[in-house]
């Protein structure tokens, strides 16, 4: 349990929804995802971690953010804006695309941990239903590797 505690962390995160030609898009609902740690839970010898759903839209220059929550993982589970593709699409696998949609917080030894920066976002590309993507997603951010000291 004591594990669960110490490896979750303040998550803050930028992302941008853009079209296929890099163009922002407005309005965008993209449904996010944090799994934390629940300690109510653990008190009662139940599931140590459970998840919160939070909404967010885009503004007019396609950004959205999170703050203000810990967590251990953030995942972009849905986007989806009117005219074009929901993400994620039904023929995406793991290593193309849906490495681009997890962010790690948790500080765990030797594995990295995402840091945000809000001047490099990252980047969610929408296609409309008759273009092919020519636009990959990107973590924005960067990653670094944690090493706890052991007690």
């Amino acid at each position: 349990m004591l594990y669960y505690w110490q490896s979750q962390g303040p998550i803050v995160f930028y992302g941008k929804v853009v079209d296929q030609a890099g163009q922002p898009i407005g309005q965008a609902v993209v449904t996010v995802k944090i799994d934390y740690f629940k300690p109510s839970a653990a008190l009662r010898r139940d599931n140590y971690l459970d998840t919160i759903t939070m909404p967010r839209t885009t503004d007019a220059n396609g950004e959205f953010h999170v703050d203000g929550v810990k967590g251990r993982i953030l995942h972009i589970a849905r986007i989806e804006c009117p005219g074009y593709v929901t993400v994620p699409e039904k023929d995406w696998h793991y290593e193309r695309f849906y490495k681009y949609l997890s962010f790690r917080y948790a500080v765990t030894q030797g594995n990295p941990v995402y840091v945000p920066d809000p001047r490099k976002p990252a980047i969610f590309p929408l296609r409309r239903p008759d273009e092919p993507r020519t636009l990959a997603p990107d973590k924005g951010g960067s990653e670094k590797k944690v090493w706890k000291q052991s007690r």
